[in-house]
């Protein structure tokens, strides 16, 4: 299974741990896009496909939000058991996730 997640770029450090202490447990394939939230938003709205997005502002989130485009939970993910140290939410709904 590969995840494609698109987050801020102050997020990278992070991000890229966490990412591969999850593809190593969980047998998965994550590849990461990092840029300004703004830019991501852009993206997202011009059909961008994304597994989730982590945005350094709820500015962004809000916005996708408004315009009803969400993110699906990729199959296998659980929001409660897979999000690193459990913080966090993941709204749920067609293929694209927010994890603010």
């Amino acid at each position: 299974m590969e995840l494609k997640i698109s987050a801020a770029s102050s997020l990278k450090a992070a991000f890229t741990d966490i990412g591969a202490a999850f593809d190593k447990s969980h047998h998965t394939t994550t590849s990461f896009n990092f840029d300004a939230s703004g830019t991501l938003q852009k993206q997202i709205e011009a059909g961008a496909y994304v597994d989730a997005f982590a945005s350094a502002a709820v500015t962004q989130v809000n916005t996708l939000l408004t315009r009803g485009l969400q993110c699906g939970v990729p199959a296998g993910i659980s929001p409660q058991r897979d999000v690193p140290g459990g913080a966090g939410q993941l709204d749920v709904g067609d293929h694209r996730a927010s994890w603010i």
